[in-house]
């Protein structure tokens, strides 16, 4: 018994049985062609593009034209401690979404509440996935993005409101409706 075992353990050191190391891939060495191409310059005078399945073309974007509904960059909240920093809207096939980035003017943290509506073209309110009050948290002199997009088709714009944690205010920009 002890003359098997050992002489298994040989036969298994020995390599019978075990993996074999891949070859190693053949190294080609690099070397230039030298291929030089010209591009006609008119084919970026007027680009186009086609139309998949079709042999119509048509111009590379539109340019989206934001309406002057809502809030504005540079907006203040609660007495200057939240200031509307960056505004990152989105449009996919008519949806509208956005990105708010708040800035803190003070040295300490604050948490605050936020809402996002969202209005037509003719000023009707339009439902967001996000409906009720969210909170975040905007680190000493940093920075915290606040999202939510439009669950119907049809939105133009967006109003923001921004309130103190625990605080039952209605979250204007400072200065509404104060003339």
């Amino acid at each position: 018994m002890r003359f098997i075992s050992w002489t298994l353990i040989a036969v298994v050191m020995a390599g019978c049985g075990g993996r074999r190391r891949p070859e190693p891939y053949p190294v080609e060495p690099v070397r230039s062609t030298n291929t030089e191409f010209a591009v006609d310059p008119t084919v970026y005078d007027e680009p186009r593009t086609s139309e998949l399945g079709t042999n119509r073309t048509r111009g590379i974007a539109k340019t989206i034209e934001w309406q002057e509904i809502g809030t504005e960059l540079g907006t203040t909240y609660c007495a200057g401690a939240v200031v509307v920093d960056q505004i990152l809207r989105e449009d996919a096939q008519d949806f509208y979404g956005v990105r708010v980035r708040l800035k803190n003017t003070r040295s300490e943290s604050l948490t605050v509440g936020y809402q996002i509506r969202f209005y037509s073209v003719q000023g009707e309110a339009l439902i967001g996935f996000r409906t009720d009050w969210r909170s975040a948290v905007v680190e000493p002199f940093g920075y915290e993005t606040v999202t939510d997009a439009c669950r119907l088709k049809g939105a133009v714009g967006f109003r923001l409101f921004v309130r103190l944690a625990g605080t039952a205010e209605e979250g204007l920009p400072d200065g509404f409706g104060k003339r």
